[in-house]
């Protein structure tokens, strides 16, 4: 090179290098402007995954088993290395909103970073690998992820990135620690998220086709430098999987086992499952972008025209570009969905979302376009001004902005998410401070019962976070214990009427409500309204502003822990009657009733109400012999009942202080139901009012028994894997329900432990004062105590790969 050019080489050398100070930032700048509205906001970004993530961020280390979703789950049922992560962090920072945001703010910068770390690996400049990491970057399918919610994805693809960059370096360079570190990598990937095994196969067979081809066709030819670098690849490749897969074992066996324990449910539909047409679409040019869209159109005409020159100069000795382009074949193919995708013959293939399997490609992909352009583009500027040496600088600058442009055309197209999610850009969803201080109120008084949230923003699914109360919902399908959730194919109580049976699980679960411990209801959506049970709910809060409108729902009837057929078992009886031995009670009708008789037979008495065909009513007065020492406190009153006509019941409490009304106009099904009432106007000249109410020609009330007692068995949570249930020792043997989800990992010594109901049954024997049932925690342990390894392995690896591995690349 003339001595003239020499000098103005090192002087753009020396710009392209301040460039690049510039341009490194550009990426994390970016995406950082484009999600700061969400910082800056109180509460969680709207999303509906973000909320999932930053409750099992904060359950995760508290223990086996979490209580305050779904009547219960397994910690055990995701995978660990994710929620280590995030808790830790959260332990050491705070537990708060904000904490989260920034922290998952700082695993995106994570991701991007990792992504030009990798196009070094590639053998990028600088340069290069900053416009990789600035297309990146900008795509539509970052911010997506973002306002989707995909945190675990995200971590697993931060893993990937590594796993693939340092197999990279470990088959250039022959270096254990590379090999190491893309062993740790890979085994942080697969305790990630359960899609990075099919992006891992992917990639894996691609390299393992391309190397055994490679080594064949060196045999055939007799090159042995060929071959033993092909057979040095394999041997490599083949190293890594093996470690990172031993490795993974131990992080992934709790959860098989979860997997193997519940079995097979219903998948619930998804947007991402739909015809292969609308899968082209949404799966793959939607999250691809028109600046990626552009560049793999560009690079797939250039090659084709020229294609002789291509495969003679990149393609025939760049192994990790063939690779790269057929993993994003496969990974597109596999987006089309599960009736076209090669998949699709793989038992789970109906639960997956495949709108995600492209993001693990997008880099490979950004990579091979990169890759094209500079082959086909900037080769041909240079050849065409060979004497013109500023071109780097310039093409650097309009390049940039070039990407930048789009960016900000591709991120305002990406904001119809938020519009279809309803919400305005950068919004975040926050529990409105009435519904929390409401909770937390009902939580102080000692009150034990779960919440259903019906129509609800994601928001509900932190309330448990943040009152302590427990939620009957559970987003997480995958951890789903309650079998008629499992087999319904609805993906929550709170979107239910999206689903075809989803009338049906809401009024299962509503009809059956003390079962399932439902003790309020929050809701935003009036629709729902129609499935709550007449009568049983009262409406205690309603919240009102320019957005939303919530009502939070309240039953009459006492919500306890424990249940049993025999009440007796639950209380000390100071009253029990089946009426048969009762001769003075008085019936009285009102409104359009006519006349009311009342019978007697085996299950205890029938009330029959004649009405002209509009609203009438009939009761019965019957008075309590209750002892004058009746305790002033923990007195409940319950009455076992049913009605052939769905009427509607009232009860009522009187004597010489007034009227205790304890429901009204409950309505009543065909099948037993036990009301339970906290009562402290019972006393020893009680009358108990009780009545049936209707507008059919015939309103009919059975009534099998009233009983007034106090409680001799207590049930307490400990903690959440561990419950105690105590009772008086002159008890008898009895057998309870304990309403929380059964799984084979609860045990007790003291007693006979079943399932019911998917609840924990108990058959406690006679004498038996002290019951602990126990959540075996070993699996558990294990689950934490691998995903620690894992990462403090990979960030000592990393540390010392990359000190080890860093070389002054060209500009």
């Amino acid at each position: 090179m003339p001595k003239k050019y020499q000098g103005e080489e090192a002087k753009i050398s020396s710009r392209v290098e301040k460039l690049f100070k510039v341009f490194f930032f550009l990426p994390g700048i970016f995406f950082s402007l484009l999600v700061l509205p969400t910082l800056l906001n109180t509460g969680i970004p709207v999303s509906y995954d973000l909320p999932d993530h930053y409750h099992f961020s904060r359950v995760f280390l508290n223990g086996p088993w979490d209580d305050s979703w779904g009547a219960g789950y397994t910690v055990i049922s995701y995978l660990p290395v994710p929620y280590f992560i995030s808790s830790m962090t959260l332990k050491i920072f705070g537990f708060s909103t904000m904490t989260f945001k920034l922290f998952l703010l700082f695993s995106f910068m994570a991701l991007i970073y990792s992504t030009f770390w990798l196009f070094q690996r590639f053998g990028f400049s600088k340069i290069h690998g900053c416009f990789g990491a600035l297309i990146f970057a900008t795509s539509p399918y970052l911010l997506y992820a973002y306002i989707a919610g995909w945190y675990t994805t995200i971590i697993s693809l931060i893993f990937f990135n590594m796993f693939v960059g340092a197999t990279l370096e470990a088959r250039k360079n022959k270096s254990k620690v590379w090999v190491l570190l893309a062993a740790i990598s890979l085994a942080g990937t697969l305790s990630s998220h359960v899609y990075s095994y099919i992006a891992v196969a992917g990639l894996v067979l691609s390299y393992f086709t391309l190397d055994i081809f490679k080594y064949f066709q060196a045999k055939k030819e007799g090159r042995k430098i060929g071959l033993t670098t092909a057979s040095k690849n394999v041997q490599i490749t083949f190293t890594i999987l093996l470690l990172g897969s031993l490795v993974t074992i131990p992080a992934i066996v709790p959860f098989l086992s979860f997997l193997m324990t519940v079995g097979e449910q219903k998948p619930s539909p998804h947007i991402s499952r739909m015809d292969p047409l609308w899968n082209v679409y949404n799966n793959f040019l939607l999250p691809l972008g028109p600046t990626m869209l552009f560049l793999l159109s560009l690079t797939m005409i250039l090659m084709c025209i020229r294609a002789k020159e291509f495969w003679k100069e990149i393609v025939a000795f760049k192994v990790d570009f063939q690779a790269a382009l057929i993993f994003f074949i496969l990974m597109a193919w596999i987006s089309l969905g599960p009736s076209i995708s090669p998949i699709g013959i793989i038992p789970f293939a109906k639960w997956l979302t495949y709108d995600r399997f492209m993001m693990y490609s997008l880099p490979l992909l950004i990579f091979v376009t990169v890759q094209g352009s500079k082959f086909f583009i900037v080769n041909d500027i240079k050849k065409a001004l060979k004497a013109k040496r500023r071109i780097p600088t310039r093409l650097v600058t309009f390049t940039a902005i070039i990407i930048l442009l789009t960016g900000v055309g591709t991120s305002i197209a990406t904001k119809a998410t938020y519009d279809w999610l309803g919400y305005s850009y950068g919004s975040t969803f926050d529990v409105p401070r009435e519904v929390v201080n409401y909770f937390q109120n009902e939580k102080s008084k000692g009150e034990w019962g779960r919440i259903l949230a019906l129509g609800m923003p994601a928001y509900y699914q932190i309330i448990p976070d943040l009152t302590g109360v427990p939620l009957i919902n559970i987003p997480y399908a995958t951890a789903r214990l309650l079998s008629f959730l499992r087999e319904s194919g609805a993906s929550d109580f709170a979107e239910a009427k999206f689903f075809p049976n989803g009338s049906f699980i809401i009024n299962y679960v509503l009809l059956n409500y003390d079962l399932y411990g439902i003790k309020w209801i929050v809701l935003k959506d009036a629709y729902y309204e129609q499935f709550i049970p007449i009568g049983h709910f009262k409406l205690v809060l309603n919240i009102s502003d320019k957005t939303e409108n919530i009502r939070i729902y309240e039953a009459f009837a006492e919500i306890n822990f424990v249940g049993c057929d025999d009440p007796k078992a639950l209380y000390n009886t100071l009253l029990y009657t089946d009426f048969k031995s009762i001769d003075n009670i008085q019936i009285g009708i009102g409104g359009g009733a006519k006349v009311a008789t009342l019978d007697r037979n085996t299950e205890g008495i029938q009330l029959v109400v004649e009405t002209n065909g509009t609203w009438g009513w009939g009761f019965i007065t019957i008075p309590l012999n209750i002892p004058k020492n009746l305790p002033c406190k923990d007195t409940f009153l319950l009455i076992k009942s049913r009605s052939q006509s769905n009427g509607f019941l009232g009860i009522r409490v009187i004597n010489k202080t007034g009227v205790e009304t304890l429901v009204e106009n409950a309505c009543l099904f065909s099948e037993w139901m036990v009301l339970t009432f906290r009562s402290n106007s019972l006393t020893s000249n009680s009358t108990l009012s009780i009545g049936i109410g209707g507008s059919k020609l015939k309103e009919q009330l059975e009534i099998k028994y009233a009983m007034v007692g106090v409680p001799v068995l207590y049930a307490k949570k400990m903690t959440p894997g561990n419950i105690v249930i105590t009772r008086n020792a002159t008890e008898k043997a009895c057998g309870i329900i304990v309403k929380e989800a059964f799984y084979p990992l609860w045990s007790t010594l003291e007693a006979k432990l079943y399932r019911s109901n998917d609840f924990l049954c108990l058959d406690i024997p006679e004498g038996v004062t002290y019951v602990e049932l126990q959540y075996d925690n070993r699996l558990y342990m294990l689950h934490v105590a691998s995903a620690a390894v894992i990462v403090i392995a990979w960030c000592a690896i990393a540390i010392l790969a990359l000190l080890r591995g860093v070389e002054n690349r060209k500009i």
